[in-house]
Parts: structure tokens; sequence; C-alpha cells
């Protein structure tokens, strides 16, 4: 068997305003690879399950820089030198969130407040993941 190292772009730009629910799992992937990930049309992004602008704010900050555009395009570009060790999250009950921080598990410990939450879309996940 052969492995190619897979060469991801440094720019992604994602028009996500019919598809809101990929940008808690797409932001985190920001901070983990990391790169930088433009998301526009992300007005309504704070009116589903949790404010999900706010917990990106919130809980992404130590790990990407973070800008919002006109409430309309979100930046976020991840952070070279992160703080490492256990890195602790709140999803805020927003079971997207706790598959999104699960993604920090290749850079260090996590521990996510209300995991069981991520049961609402996906009552496997823990086993599966």
């Amino acid at each position: 068997i052969h492995s190619e190292k897979i060469a991801i772009t440094d720019l992604i730009v994602l028009s996500v305003d019919q598809n809101l629910d990929l940008v808690p799992v797409m932001a985190c992937l920001a901070c983990v690879l990391p790169c930088r990930m433009i998301f526009k049309g992300v007005q309504n992004l704070s009116y589903k399950e949790s404010d999900r602008m706010g917990v990106i704010k919130e809980q992404l900050a130590p790990y990407a820089d973070i800008v919002l555009q006109d409430n309309q395009t979100l930046s976020i570009r991840g952070k070279e030198n992160k703080q490492l060790g256990t890195l602790h999250f709140n999803p805020h009950q927003d079971h997207r969130f706790v598959m999104g921080f699960s993604l920090f598990s290749k850079i260090g410990t996590v521990e996510i407040d209300h995991f069981d939450c991520v049961k609402k879309s996906y009552p496997h996940f823990m086993k599966e993941r």
C-alpha cells in the first residue's frame, strides 16, 4: 500500500446560505488543518440550535483568527501555533459543535461538555468516531 500526502489549499471559500449546518464542523476543521476558510451567507447562523456565530467566536478564538464582515461573511484562519494539552469545549447543547470539536482530537486531548446532545442527530457517534 502506497500513501500520498494530500495537499490542502490555504484558502477555501464556501457559499453556505443554503447549508448553514455545515459551518460548525467546517469552522473547526479550519482550526485543525490549519487553513483559511471564508463562509459567505452566514447572516442567519445565529438562528439555529444555538447562537452558532457566538459559539464560533467564543470557543474557536484560541485556535483561529475570526473576522465577521457585514454580518454576512465569516473568515476563519486556523493558527499555526495552537496551545495544546487538554482542550475544553462547550457546545452549548448543539450537536453539530460536538461533532466539530471532536476533530480537535487530532491535535490534542479533547473534553466536551454535554457530549450527549450529539444523540439528536447521530446516536452512535461516540462509538463510531
